[in-house]
């Protein structure tokens, strides 16, 4: 699901916790044997946000996550809006 929060800085707070719970950073998996691998960059991150304007920052969050990390959790969203693209002549 898709949640707004009012900052940035309100974002990485929830993520920081996000991530503490979640166990990363952590070093990735094959995918195919499960067994680590240790040539593949580790995971850093749960989500990464997108900046809509100053007061409008929105991620995709799993329930799963939301229900184990549910404070500071932002308010539930919809996407942006496309944005209006001009009409191109015909050719």
């Amino acid at each position: 699901m898709l949640y707004s929060w009012l900052s940035l800085d309100a974002f990485n707070a929830w993520h920081a916790d996000a991530c503490t719970a979640l166990g990363i950073p952590h070093p990735n998996h094959n995918a195919a044997t499960g067994e680590i691998d240790e040539n593949a960059q580790w995971t850093t991150a749960y989500t990464e946000p997108s900046v809509v304007a100053d007061d409008d920052v929105r991620a995709y969050v799993e329930q799963s996550v939301a229900d184990l990390v549910p404070d500071g959790l932002g308010t539930p969203s919809e996407p942006p809006p496309a944005p209006e693209l001009p009409d191109l002549p015909n050719p």
